[in-house]
């Protein structure tokens, strides 16, 4: 009986305590004093009770970043233009996609006013749907007029080409570029849109 709460309280302090190892990580230090929304997936209590912490896992394992200075994602931005990783924005395993108003929530935790950012993503997501229909219409045509779906078929592969680099710039912060080339890509891709609905009324005429 006594050998079982001696377990039962040993497993307990393991769930209520740092290792003094942690002492100089700076991400542990300022996580601890932060009190995060459970936006961002977790907690830091939630890490200070896992094996991870108790084996030796810090935040930087899988977030990135140097546990060992006190300015991380500051500077990491500011000299790479790069800071966060996945995790904040897709959550474990990067299982989730943020609309507008959850990414606009989950950058205010860090940023005072996040509202390029979440602008970006809201054109870029019509950016997407734009190209969605444009290839709905495309197939459509391709059986009315194959001549024309051949070649426009190299106009459309490289909006899919366009669309791919800005996610890229997007993910690495280049929000106002984003804006731009999503709002080409809209333009371009509702102009093959009508192109290829034109070819596909044609041949429904008798």
């Amino acid at each position: 009986m006594r050998t079982g709460f001696r377990a039962f309280a040993l497993v307990l302090g393991l769930a209520t305590t740092v290792p003094a190892a942690w002492e100089n990580n700076q991400c542990v230090k300022c996580h601890e004093a932060e009190a995060l929304p459970i936006t961002l997936g977790h907690t830091f209590a939630d890490w200070s009770a896992s094996t991870h912490a108790h084996g030796g896992v810090g935040c930087e394992k899988c977030h990135g970043g140097d546990a060992s200075t006190t300015d991380v994602h500051a500077r990491q931005l500011r000299e790479k233009a790069t800071g966060a990783t996945c995790f904040p924005c897709h959550e474990a395993m990067a299982t989730s996609l943020p609309t507008p108003r959850e990414l606009s929530a989950r950058c205010a935790v860090c940023h005072a006013k996040p509202v390029e950012a979440q602008a970006a993503i809201a054109v870029l997501v019509m950016a997407k749907r734009r190209v969605y229909r444009a290839r709905v219409a495309m197939e459509a045509a391709k059986t009315a007029d194959p001549s024309w779906h051949a070649s426009a078929l190299g106009r459309f592969h490289q909006l899919e080409r366009d669309y791919h680099a800005i996610q890229v710039q997007w993910h690495v912060f280049a929000m106002k570029e984003t804006i731009q080339a999503s709002r080409d890509i809209i333009k371009l891709a509702e102009a093959l849109t009508d192109e290829a609905d034109v070819m596909t009324r044609r041949a429904r005429k008798p």
